[in-house]
Parts: C-alpha cells; sequence; structure tokens
C-alpha cells in the first residue's frame, strides 16, 4: 500500500528540500512535518497550526543546521551526504515508522491513497506508543505549550477534521444529521 497521493509526494518533496536547507544527511520525520505545513494543507490542519501559533518557518528553525553524524570531525570534516542540491534518502525513522503508518492509517480511513492528513497523524505517532520527533519539534515551537501535549494536538487535529468533513457534506447540500 504505497500509493501516495500527488499532494502527499509534494509533502514528500518539500520535506527533501527542507533536508537540504538544514544540510542534513537523511530527511527526518521533523522535515516532513515542515513539509505537512508549507505543502499540501488541509483546512483542519492548517487551524491547529493557527491555535499552536506554529508556522512552517518556526518549525524549520526548530531543525538543527547539520546533522551530528555528518561527518563534522576526523578526515571527513565537512563533507555531508550529499550536495546542496541532490535529495536526501530518507532516514530509518521515515522508513521504517511514518510511511507504513500512514499507509496503516489511509487503509483504516478506507482511503485509496496516502494523504497529508495520513502522513501527519503518523508523525503525530498516531495511536502508537513512540515517541514522536516531529511532536517535539511542534511542542517546542508551540506558543502555546500548557496545552500543548501530543494527545490535546491529535485531539484538536480530529476534532477538526471531523469539523471539514461536515462542512464539506453541508456544503454539498447534504445534511451532516444523516
Amino acid at each position: 500500500y504505497e500509493k501516495k497521493s500527488p499532494a502527499c509526494i509534494d509533502v514528500k518533496s518539500a520535506a527533501q528540500e527542507v533536508a537540504n536547507r538544514r544540510q542534513l544527511t537523511t530527511v527526518c520525520d521533523e522535515c516532513l512535518l515542515v513539509g505537512a505545513c508549507t505543502t499540501g494543507l488541509t483546512p483542519a490542519w492548517k487551524r491547529v497550526l493557527a491555535k499552536y501559533k506554529v508556522t512552517y518557518k518556526t518549525l524549520e528553525a526548530g531543525i538543527p543546521q547539520k546533522d551530528e553524524d555528518s561527518n563534522g570531525s576526523g578526515w571527513l570534516a565537512g563533507l555531508t551526504a550529499a550536495k546542496a542540491d541532490e535529495d536526501r534518502p530518507f532516514g530509518s525513522a521515515v522508513t521504517k515508522t511514518t510511511f507504513p503508518s500512514a499507509a496503516i492509517i489511509a487503509q483504516s480511513m478506507e482511503s485509496k491513497t496516502i494523504e497529508p492528513t495520513h502522513l501527519i497523524l503518523s508523525l503525530l505517532r498516531y495511536e502508537m506508543d513512540q515517541k514522536s520527533e516531529a511532536y517535539a519539534l511542534f511542542a517546542r515551537v508551540a506558543d502555546n505549550d500548557d496545552a500543548c501535549t501530543k494527545e490535546q494536538v491529535l485531539t484538536d487535529y480530529l476534532d477538526r477534521l471531523d469539523e471539514s468533513s461536515k462542512d464539506h457534506v453541508t456544503a454539498g447540500g447534504g445534511s451532516s444529521e444523516s
């Protein structure tokens, strides 16, 4: 189940650009989160970002410049995994957890493709008791960090997804009371 929507592919491309700008050796979850804030924005995600006063600029600024393992010392000092304009590979957390989890979420939501919504839920480790580096970055830059628990951010996002789907149904002339 690897079919990604064009919007999801745009998020991946934006994440690679972030990794390039930050001179990282791989594309990490944090880069994907920034990518999800620059392209493929759903109304629900926009509302969550606004509530916590999070922007792609504040998120990207929160990602350290260069990896610790980017050959910063020894005889390979100064070399990075790729030139500034070359795409970095996706890191192991992305390929082993984030993308497979997004596919499972897409299937459970009966979607034919993986959408940015599924990727965001995966980045926040929806229904997983795993640490989320993407959420940790979100929490660091959020202006409202007292109420910014992972569970609260997920609840806010899911509630707004529900609102968006109701808005979509009622905008088409149907009723949300069916």
